[in-house]
């Protein structure tokens, strides 16, 4: 018998914590597609240009409109809009502070399983007979 596996979610949680010392937990679960990984990869980019002319004009309002539309953009795709709704909420739309926090648990937890995730799928495709 030959069996067909789905392919494994990414799942995780984060704990919301206020300064009035309660707590929410969030779970996060990231479905990890090769379209997943191309829209990260599309903001992120985005970001880090949006970062580079910020800092050439830190009172440039439109550049930090941007910034921070597409600083949702990547919180809505990793985290699903109803937590990314939840995160923003926590952080009363101060977007660079979100980010700030937010990028490490990315950079850290998120990006490694996303490249793992495809190293074992391209893996996975070579190994197969296509005949």
């Amino acid at each position: 018998m030959y069996t067909l596996r789905q392919s494994a979610l990414f799942s995780d949680e984060i704990e919301l914590a206020k300064n009035n010392g309660a707590s929410e937990f969030i779970t996060i679960n990231l479905n990890i597609t090769p379209d997943l990984v191309k829209e990260y990869r599309k903001l992120q980019l985005q970001y880090m240009a949006y970062q580079k002319k910020a800092a050439e004009n830190p009172k440039d309002v439109i550049v930090m409109e941007k910034a921070g539309e597409v600083i949702v953009g990547i919180v809505t795709l990793l985290f699903g809009k109803e937590n990314a709704e939840k995160i923003i909420g926590f952080y009363s739309d101060d977007y660079i502070q979100m980010m700030i926090n937010l990028y490490p648990y990315i950079e850290n937890t998120l990006v490694p399983r996303l490249n793992e995730i495809i190293r074992q799928r391209k893996h996975d495709l070579k190994r197969k007979s296509w005949k």
